[in-house]
């Protein structure tokens, strides 16, 4: 048996709610670089695949873990008679045209400070909710 693991389980016990939401808003803020990033990669040949992305809230998933995501495309950007999302197009490419990535690197260029600021949140709502300043 590990030491020290039953006394981890009741300290991450203790922190409960307040770490979710602590974890939350941190994947909020990180979703909001994210999408800062992506918006600044678009392609903006007429501007309107960059007036749809946004982003969701933090919602759980079927699991029970946390969830934000970035979004791109709506009705306004489906081509060829409604049949293909632009976004998809543009971000993956097709036969006809080379891919213009732009979320996957927002996502990348993010990723390793978004992962240290919810690190950090927990680490402050663990100790927050066991006593330590």
């Amino acid at each position: 048996m590990v030491q020290g693991l039953d006394r981890l389980k009741a300290k991450l016990g203790r922190a409960g709610v307040g770490l979710r939401e602590a974890v939350g808003e941190s994947m909020a803020e990180g979703g909001d670089r994210v999408l800062a990033t992506a918006k600044l990669l678009v392609p903006k040949e007429s501007g309107r695949l960059a007036g749809t992305l946004r982003r969701t809230g933090v919602e759980p998933t079927k699991r029970g873990n946390l969830r934000v995501s970035i979004i791109a495309g709506d009705e306004s950007t489906l081509v060829a008679h409604g049949k293909v999302q632009l976004a998809k197009a543009v971000e993956f490419g097709t036969t006809r045209t080379p891919a213009q990535p732009y979320l996957g690197p927002a996502l990348r260029l993010n990723k390793r400070s978004i992962v240290a600021e919810i690190r950090k949140s927990m680490r402050t709502a663990i100790k927050k909710a066991n006593g330590a300043t």
